[in-house]
């Protein structure tokens, strides 16, 4: 076991003797070299020295003073670091008072890991595939094993209300613990973003993927109350994965597709909230859907024999061939399930959500995607509706879409001033009323998709 021994020592005794005055990075340097292999000093190690490195560590980010440690110092601590957290997660010690000091410990390797000026320099892939196995072990062996455990919990208080009262006590008290190790959780998804943001530092597929799967399956627990700021920090750590790796963009959506079967909204507070000027809300799912899709819009597009225009080099938005590979799949998925009982709920109101949600934030700057998305869904709705292969009741879902579609981009018409002639709204309304033309007459095409699409600042309030 990796460990260090440290003489009892007062934090503020520790800076007066190393004159952090004269020298910011002197206490940093001396927690690091203190890191040693005694095993008596394991306790220690984790329950302390961790918070102190922290503290140091930030404390030299925020003055852009990191430099002044040397690199194999750093090193030399992650290595010491990886030691611990490998060992938690071979050794399956996932008891609170063993996973609990190792969590600390992998926060802290990532926040030295996240320092852009040396990430490149010190990272090793045995310390990367530690880390990401600590996090995947922890969320599927703590935190879901934790809320299940929630959850049986609230069973009871409800079903026996002549205890009703004792109950909402205890009921109280296992909420709080369930926040807190949220939030500790959520603290350190956060700090995985700010790696896999490192240019520098490269994850391989295995890892990659083990990301994925597991902050995924956050989106599709029951109790969307329990992991919604979970939810938060993996759609920012799964759109950095999207935008820094483009060979698993196609995995993940794949993921996301097969997991659908299962998913079911949550109640609007557990939901993403919009800001000024639009306020509501929209699901999770969809918040992240969007966000990943935006993560690769300067990336170069991808060509695709659905719309000729990527395939032949045209400015076509890269987003457009994965959204529809993302379609096709859960209408694929729809045409299999052919009753409600054969699991064609979730991905119908997949299917459902995902136009709601994009009508409500089509023209947002925030969501310049929303657009692409309503057009995508027009032209595959209409195909749903003409192909007799779908079941009824979707075919009824798809025309009720092309029916909620044409409501919206009239109530969006009517939200517009009459613009001044060859003033900047024409064009965008102009769109407008094409595209409600076409979807009047669901005469949808490739070209209806390929067409341009308005920019934020033409569609104004839009």
């Amino acid at each position: 076991r990796v460990s260090v021994v440290m003489p009892p020592m007062d934090m503020g005794d520790r800076r007066e003797e190393h004159g952090e005055a004269s020298d910011p990075a002197r206490v940093l340097r001396h927690l690091l070299s203190e890191m040693t292999d005694d095993e008596d000093g394991a306790a220690e190690f984790w329950e302390n020295t961790m918070h102190e490195i922290s503290q140091e560590v930030n404390k030299l980010k925020a003055k852009d003073l990191v430099d002044r440690v040397p690199v194999g110092e750093y090193r030399s601590a992650l290595k010491a670091m990886e030691a611990v957290i490998s060992q938690c997660t071979a050794n399956g010690r996932w008891e609170s008072e063993s996973a609990v000091p190792c969590l600390k410990v992998a926060s802290t390797a990532m926040e030295m890991l996240s320092v852009e000026s040396m990430s490149g320099k010190v990272y090793s892939d045995d310390l990367l595939q530690s880390l990401v196995n600590f996090v995947d072990g922890y969320i599927t062996r703590v935190v879901l094993p934790a809320l299940e455990e929630a959850f049986k919990r609230q069973q009871e208080v409800e079903g026996e209300s002549s205890k009703k009262r004792g109950r909402k006590s205890r009921t109280r008290d296992w909420r709080a613990e369930w926040v807190e190790m949220s939030g500790r959780m959520s603290q350190v998804l956060m700090l995985l973003t700010d790696v896999v943001k490192q240019r520098h530092i490269i994850f391989q597929d295995s890892e990659l993927l083990r990301i994925s799967q597991v902050t995924l399956t956050l989106f599709f627990v029951d109790g969307a109350d329990a992991v919604h700021q979970m939810q938060q920090t993996s759609v920012m750590l799964l759109q950095a994965v999207f935008a820094n790796y483009p060979g698993h963009r196609e995995n993940i959506l794949q993921e996301m597709v097969i997991r659908a079967s299962s998913w079911k909204p949550a109640p609007k507070e557990c939901c993403y909230a919009l800001p000024a000027p639009r306020l509501g809300h929209i699901q999770m799912l969809t918040a992240l859907l969007f966000q990943m899709l935006q993560a690769c819009a300067e990336r170069p597009s991808v060509a695709s024999k659905d719309f000729p225009a990527a395939a032949a080099g045209k400015n076509t938005n890269p987003a457009l061939p994965l959204l529809v590979s993302f379609i096709k799949q859960v209408m694929e998925k729809l045409n299999v399930k052919r009753s409600e009982a054969a699991g064609g709920t979730g991905f119908k109101l997949v299917f459902q959500h995902l136009v709601a949600d994009a009508a409500k934030v089509v023209g947002l700057p925030d969501w310049p995607i929303a657009s692409l998305v309503l057009r995508a869904m027009w032209k595959f709705a209409y195909d749903m509706c003409t192909r007799e292969s779908f079941p009824l009741v979707h075919r009824a879902m798809a025309a009720e879409i092309l029916g909620s579609v044409v409501v919206r981009i009239k109530q969006l018409l009517l939200e517009q001033k009459a613009p001044a002639v060859g003033g900047s709204d024409a064009p965008a309304l102009e769109e407008l009323r094409a595209m409600q033309e076409e979807v009047l007459k669901r005469s949808f095409t490739t070209a209806v998709l390929e067409a341009p699409l308005a920019s934020a600042g033409e569609v104004g309030a839009l």
